[in-house]
């Protein structure tokens, strides 16, 4: 069965390292994000600190960076290995 996230309040699934509101944020080149995030090939890299992107992508002066936060809006497949095993122990 699917789940629907409710977004209206903080996010059951919490990632380590997210906020919150259940949200990770992170740093990125913006013309990846402009022009390329979408196409979903796997090949753009977020960083959690600014200070790390600035570091490892020679491309910041030229491209810029921006700053973006992921969540999660519904689990499409549920977890049939450890974790599922791990949430079943807890019910």
């Amino acid at each position: 069965m699917r789940k629907t996230i409710d977004n209206t309040r903080a996010n059951p699934i919490k990632a380590l390292g997210a906020d919150e509101d259940g949200k990770i944020r992170g740093y990125m080149c913006l013309t990846d994000y402009e022009c390329e995030m979408g196409l979903a090939d796997c090949r753009h890299s977020i960083y959690p600190t600014l200070e790390l992107c600035l570091e490892l992508r020679q491309c910041a002066d030229q491209c810029g960076i921006v700053k973006i936060a992921i969540e999660v809006e519904e689990i499409v497949q549920e977890p049939t290995g450890y974790l599922a095993e791990v949430e079943d122990d807890k019910k």
